[in-house]
């Protein structure tokens, strides 16, 4: 049984049946990522973060946890009892937890300025989904 959220977002998808969901869905995803790559990318800069190698890693780290998380949340607060901040807040513990991990694997220890590929992936992702709630509440 689908609550009245649920309902809701399934009525939405339903009535932007063909090219218009999939547009809709495909705009958000690509404006989600690019914001992400480029918050992270300056806020990696300000830590001390430098080399190509570092910034393909992140680049690939946000393109592959981005569009994850963006259809997750998507489907958590369309069709789960979650609220918007729960929703939010379950996504970005996967994330954070998979970002460290691929950081983790990927970089060495000199190579992040706190020192630990957790820390590393907290910050970015608390100034990246803090700047993306500030720019919500602005439009």
């Amino acid at each position: 049984m689908l609550s009245e959220k649920g309902r809701e977002g399934r009525q939405w998808i339903e009535g932007r049946r063909g090219g218009l969901a999939m547009t809709v869905i495909l705009q958000n995803l690509f404006l989600s990522w690019l914001l992400t790559v480029l918050i992270e990318s300056i806020t990696a800069y300000v830590l001390g973060i430098r080399g190509k190698k570092n910034y393909l890693l992140l680049f690939l780290v946000n393109t592959a946890t981005n569009p994850a998380a963006v259809l997750l949340y998507l489907f958590l607060y369309s069709f789960t009892p979650l609220s918007d901040l729960a929703s939010q807040v379950c996504v970005e513990l996967l994330v954070f937890a998979a970002e460290g991990l691929l950081f983790r694997a990927s970089m060495d220890a000199e190579e992040i300025p706190c020192r630990s590929p957790w820390k590393l992936s907290a910050v970015l992702n608390l100034v990246s989904w803090g700047t993306g709630v500030l720019l919500s509440l602005l439009s």
